[in-house]
C-alpha cells in the first residue's frame, strides 16, 4: 500500500512538472513571438490606412487575421518544440494584431481631431 501511495505521488509530480516544463516552453514562444512581431509592425502603414481608411480599416484590422510570421522568422524558430512555436505563432498574431489595430486607431483618431479643428475655424 506504501509502494503504491509512493509510486502515485511521483507519478503525480512528474507529471506537474513536465506539464509546469510545456507551459514555460509555450510561454517562451509566446513572448518570443510578441517581441518579434512588435519589431515586424509596420506602424505608419496602419497609421495611414487608418487616415484613410477610417473606420472600415479599423474594422478590417481588428476582424482579420494577420498572416503568419514570415519564413524568415519561422527559419530561426525551426529547431525548437512543437510548443515553442504554437506559442511563437500564437503570440506573434496577437501582437501584430494588437499593433495593427491601434495604429489604425490612432489615425482615424487624428482624422477626426484634424477635421473637427478645421470646421471649427471654418465657422469662425
Amino acid at each position: 500500500m506504501k509502494k503504491a501511495l509512493m509510486l502515485g505521488c511521483a507519478v503525480t509530480i512528474l507529471c506537474c512538472a513536465f506539464t509546469m516544463c510545456l507551459g514555460q516552453r509555450y510561454a517562451d514562444g509566446y513572448s518570443d513571438g510578441q517581441k518579434d512581431a512588435n519589431e515586424d509592425c509596420k506602424r505608419a502603414d496602419a497609421f495611414w490606412r487608418g487616415v484613410v481608411g477610417g473606420v472600415f480599416y479599423v474594422a478590417y484590422a481588428y476582424a482579420g487575421n494577420p498572416k503568419v510570421p514570415p519564413s524568415s522568422r519561422m527559419k530561426g524558430i525551426q529547431g525548437t518544440s512543437d510548443v515553442y512555436q504554437e506559442g511563437y505563432i500564437a503570440g506573434y498574431g496577437e501582437a501584430l494584431k494588437s499593433c495593427r489595430v491601434r495604429n489604425a486607431l490612432l489615425g482615424w483618431g487624428v482624422t477626426w481631431t484634424l477635421t473637427y479643428f478645421v470646421i471649427l475655424l471654418l465657422a469662425q
